[in-house]
Parts: structure tokens; sequence; C-alpha cells
């Protein structure tokens, strides 16, 4: 299903890195975070002729070089090989990991993800949520086991090196 709306934090305005940034970046990047088919995990296709389109004084252009000044500070990462964008903020800031059935749908949007470089990327975002804590109990609010759940996410397996969502192994006997 298309998203009909965005979040966007009004703290986005305190932020140096956002506000540094030229005009047509910061657009740009309200307009990655604003695309109906954005993934639950925060990637959509590479298409700066259709991003162009959207502004009478954009040029493909002037859109890949926006882009290119976004993945430099770190905003997105474009993986170029496979025509794929990852706002690198999106898991983080969207909330969705704090509700469990659209933390589902991440993981199952995380497995869509054609870019190893992404995925490397993305399981740093949540193994980095695991780490601080802001992935807990009292901020996920369903229970103890969902630290587990999402280093689930970020696991890889021993056998195929695969994201452990993504691997399609047979389990070990024994093994839960």
């Amino acid at each position: 299903m298309a998203r009909t709306h965005a979040r966007v934090l009004v703290s986005i305005w305190n932020d140096p890195d956002f506000t540094n940034l030229a005009a047509s970046e910061q657009r740009l990047y309200l307009l990655l975070l604003s695309q109906p088919d954005l993934s639950l995990c925060g990637v959509l296709a590479l298409r700066p002729k259709r991003w162009a389109r959207l502004c009478p004084s954009d040029t493909t252009e002037t859109v890949l070089r926006d882009l290119k000044r976004l993945s430099d500070e770190r905003f997105v990462l474009v993986d170029d090989e496979v025509d794929e964008v990852w706002i690198r903020s999106f898991v983080k800031y969207d909330g969705l990991l704090r509700v469990p059935n659209m933390r589902k749908g991440m993981e199952n949007a995380m497995t869509q993800v054609v870019s190893k470089d992404i995925q490397d990327a993305m399981s740093e975002v949540v193994a980095e949520a695991v780490r601080t804590g802001t992935l807990t109990e009292s901020v996920v609010g369903v229970g103890v086991g969902e630290g587990v759940a999402a280093r689930k996410i970020v696991e890889r397996c021993s056998r195929c090196s695969r994201l452990r969502f993504d691997c399609m192994c047979p389990p070990l006997p024994g093994a839960t």
C-alpha cells in the first residue's frame, strides 16, 4: 500500500547538518521522504528523471548533484549498481521500531533490498539502537523480548553471511 504521509520531525530545523545544506538539497531530502513508494525501511528506487519533473527548475543533473551532496553528508546512501537509495535516518526517526506490526513490515521490506551495502548499513543502524538502548522494553512498549527481536534483525547467518531475517538456510538441529 502506498504511503499517504511522511513524518518529518520539527527538530530537523535545529540540525546544523541539515540547515547547512543548500535549499535544493533540503528540498530533495524532503522530496525523498515524501515519496509514496518509500519502503518501510526507508529505501526507494533511484529515479532522478522522475524527481526532476516535480520542479520546473530541476534537471536530472541538478537532482543527481544534490543527491551526491546528500550522500556525501550521510543523509542518504545511494547504490548506483542496483539503483536504490536509502534514507539513513528513516528507521531511527520514523518510529517504526516502536510498533511491533510496523517493525515486522520493516523487516519484510528489508528482505526486498537488493543492495548489500544498504543492507549492511541498515543492520548497523538497528544494532546501534540495540547497543544504545533506544530499542528497549520502555521505548518499544510491548515486552522484554523486543530487544531479542531487534537483535534478530541484525544477526548474520554463520553459514551464508546473509542477514538472519533474509537467510534461507535450513535451521540447525536443536536451534530455536
